[in-house]
């Protein structure tokens, strides 16, 4: 711990010792999100331009671009599941490329695609908090 840390957890520690926090408004509630606050001033510039404009980052664009596109492939008829699953693979791809994953053949991804529908879906809701109907 450095000594900064040390000095204001201990100036901390008195003040709850006296019951200067006591009265605090908001006491027992959770604290809010910082959000953004950790990213350079550039990148939060970026993001709060792109959110005032109603944009989304492409990485978005591109998850609901493929949770849509698997749930045509899961409804579509056996022949033409396969270009779906084409062009899911090129997207997934992208997004891989996007987010600095390691990229598979587009054959393999075919493959796991057919065994996993869901995968998209759950890494929109974990990116964005929503699922693909919003």
């Amino acid at each position: 711990m450095d000594w900064v840390t040390f000095i204001a957890e201990r100036r901390i520690q008195e003040a709850v010792d006296r019951g200067e926090l006591d009265n605090l408004k908001n006491k027992g509630k959770p604290l809010r999100e910082l959000g953004d606050a950790n990213l350079p001033l550039e990148q939060r510039v970026y993001l709060t331009v792109m959110r005032n404009a109603g944009a989304v980052p492409r990485e978005v664009e591109l998850m609901r671009e493929a949770a849509a596109l698997r749930d045509k492939a899961a409804a579509a008829p056996p022949e033409a599941r396969a270009a779906l699953l084409a062009d899911l693979a090129v997207i997934e791809t992208e997004l891989d490329m996007k987010l600095g994953r390691a990229t598979v053949g587009r054959g393999e991804r075919a493959r796991r695609n057919a065994k996993a529908p869901n995968l998209v879906r759950g890494a929109m809701i974990v990116a964005t908090g929503r699922g693909s109907g919003s």
